[in-house]
């Protein structure tokens, strides 16, 4: 339980400068560029620009004009930009390309324009997550149904071996969850602790859990400390849910979820 906990802080921290990036602005930033196209002024962008300012220049973090306008989702500044042929895919000094930015603010349209501009879907920040993983992590179906349509691996691990679908089940959100599981998602694949998606969602999301049960999540997979979703259950007090995942876990695999009612034909 330790370890997990402590991973957990672990990504709270690493989000946390990420979307601080996104609204926040330097001094010095919001007088360049960047700091226009992360505030939407497509006017400002085109006087700097006519005064030989360069599309791909960068901040201190390594962000474009392009990371500013995605992150913040300003359709007509990204709009512009691309028009002006500023690079789709440059990375800044956390290996997150525009379109990273784009995903994790849960910017449909900006997601959009930029995958037209043929921005990859694919390709890992330093955190070896794609824009998929930040779309789920932020609650984003639509930002995610684009990606998976542009080619974005349901399955693809992070540097924790998190796939998208775990990141689902850790934060509870389930049309997420039913759009990764319905484009192929493996419900039993592990994390680098040795768990699966169903080991996250019984930490308090009942939802998440039976949208894995019903695809054939296993309820007796056992972690690396042998703890099993019911054990997480329990340690949450959803008691309901884990009287569910003790009795899954004694039936053979395979069997209907103990919730689905088979009708009598009339």
């Amino acid at each position: 339980m330790v370890s997990s906990t402590l991973r957990i802080f672990e990504w709270a921290l690493l989000l946390i400068p990420t979307r601080v990036i996104c609204s926040n602005f330097s001094a010095s930033a919001s007088a360049g560029l960047y700091g226009w196209a992360a505030r939407g002024r497509t006017d400002k962008l085109a006087l700097l620009l006519d005064q030989s300012g360069d599309l791909n220049s960068r901040d201190s973090g390594g962000r474009t004009p392009l990371h500013g306008a995605s992150g913040n989702g300003h359709e007509e500044a990204l709009a512009w930009l691309l028009s002006k042929e500023a690079s789709a895919d440059e990375a800044d000094y956390r290996g997150q390309r525009p379109i990273h930015l784009a995903a994790l603010g849960g910017h449909v349209q900006a997601t959009s324009l930029l995958l037209q501009s043929h921005a990859a879907a694919a390709g890992t920040d330093d955190n070896g997550q794609e824009p998929l993983h930040l779309a789920v992590q932020a609650d984003a179906p639509e930002v995610a149904y684009l990606l998976l349509m542009s080619g974005a691996d349901p399955e693809k691990a992070d540097s924790w071996g998190m796939t998208p679908l775990h990141w689902a089940a850790f934060s509870g959100h389930v049309a997420c969850t039913e759009l990764l599981l319905s484009a192929g998602a493996s419900v039993h694949v592990r994390d680098s602790d040795g768990q699966t998606p169903l080991h996250w969602a019984s930490r308090g999301h009942s939802e998440v859990s039976y949208a894995l049960l019903a695809f054939g999540a296993e309820a007796d997979a056992s972690d690396i400390d042998g703890r099993k979703p019911a054990d997480w259950a329990h340690g949450e007090g959803d008691y309901a849910l884990e009287a569910l995942l003790r009795q899954q876990a004694r039936e053979p695999r395979g069997g209907p979820p103990p919730w689905i009612i088979d009708v009598p034909p009339t």
